[in-house]
């Protein structure tokens, strides 16, 4: 099984930003101020609701910035997400 990582955001769903930030210990108020966006946006965007892509692309960063890895199989087409513990 080959794992990539993922660089668009069109796979990229709710459940997995929700699973990045717990793994990354955030709570939704500390992602948004490290994304420099307002908390009702994360919340909009765990909660599966459309949003700017750049919104989704703020978020996705700072989630790689804190450790988080978001990889596809390319196989199956699934998306993993990892968390460095380094």
């Amino acid at each position: 099984m080959a794992l990539v990582e993922l660089k668009s955001m069109k796979h990229l769903e709710a459940c997995h930003i929700r699973m990045a930030r717990a793994g990354a210990n955030l709570t939704v108020r500390e992602l948004a101020v490290k994304s420099g966006m307002n908390k009702a946006t994360v919340v909009r965007i765990e909660a599966g609701y459309p949003v700017r892509e750049a919104s989704l692309s703020a978020v996705k960063e700072t989630l790689e910035n804190s450790g988080v890895r978001f990889l596809m199989c390319s196989a199956s087409k699934d998306i993993l997400v990892g968390v460095d513990t380094d």
